[in-house]
């Protein structure tokens, strides 16, 4: 996987755009896919810039060739296109038929954080889902799915992961108790910083519920399934509340998707 969160705004642009990099790239992951003997690769990207879609395209094609010699699979991650002018200005940089003829599955990226404060309003989550299934057919088309919970810092706008026992343990100790937003469909906790500057975090937190209500839009939208990200880090009655015809595989201890 590929985790915005600490490579820079423009490192998978400069992949894109070097042929170097990008000859670099593919060899890397077939390499990889071969030694470590797992079934096919995610192409988790974040930080896809306008005018870089069809170098994404070019490269999982590029790589969907290699991989399937050596009967592997492939899918990748696209960007969450908000509603709207500038969504559909950003969708049209993709040639969607193109992607979906070379990989296995598209998994809309709904598990990286969305919006400025990293969570936004089920009203407009949802119709981006819409959206997505109009470009993607059903049988590729896959939802990511984030397990764990996000801190915004409303001071320096950054974003940073946690797992659910972290982000609730935080909450309680800044003396604020997560609530049910129904407006995000997630838990969700307002507290003070850490650092003596003040300032406030915004604790946005998956549980049972709100997962559950990710897997529906699977079910409505008849999706080909879902990608987990922070496996392990979730709340314990996830699996007690989602169907149980999920599955999931982890090829590594360490690998945090899944």
């Amino acid at each position: 996987n590929w985790d915005p969160a600490g490579q820079g705004d423009d490192a998978l642009s400069r992949v894109l755009r070097s042929k170097r990099l990008h000859r670099k790239l593919c060899e890397g992951i077939a390499d990889l896919v071969v030694t470590d003997g797992s079934d096919g690769v995610v192409l988790d990207f974040g930080g896809l810039r306008f005018g870089d879609g069809g170098r994404l395209v070019r490269l999982a094609a590029t790589l969907a060739v290699r991989l399937r010699t050596m009967g592997k699979k492939i899918f990748i991650g696209v960007p969450f296109f908000f509603p709207g002018l500038r969504g559909a200005f950003g969708a049209a940089d993709i040639d969607w038929h193109r992607l979906h003829e070379a990989v296995d599955g598209v998994i809309l990226q709904t598990h990286h954080p969305l919006g400025k404060t990293g969570r936004i309003f089920l009203s407009v989550l949802e119709e981006g889902i819409r959206a997505f299934c109009t470009r993607v057919p059903p049988w590729k088309a896959m939802l990511g799915i984030n397990l764990g919970a996000l801190e915004f810092d409303a001071d320096t706008g950054s974003l940073r992961r946690l797992t659910y026992q972290q982000a609730v343990a935080a909450a309680y100790t800044s003396g604020s108790r997560p609530v049910w937003d129904e407006e995000r469909g997630v838990l969700a906790a307002h507290c003070a910083a850490s650092d003596a500057d003040g300032g406030e975090r915004a604790l946005w937190i998956e549980n049972a519920r709100s997962i559950v209500r990710y897997l529906r839009w699977v079910e409505r939208f008849n999706m080909k399934g879902v990608f987990f990200l922070q496996l392990g880090s979730e709340d314990e009655h996830v699996w007690q509340a989602v169907p149980h015809w999920i599955k999931a595989w982890r090829h590594e201890p360490d690998d945090p998707g899944i």
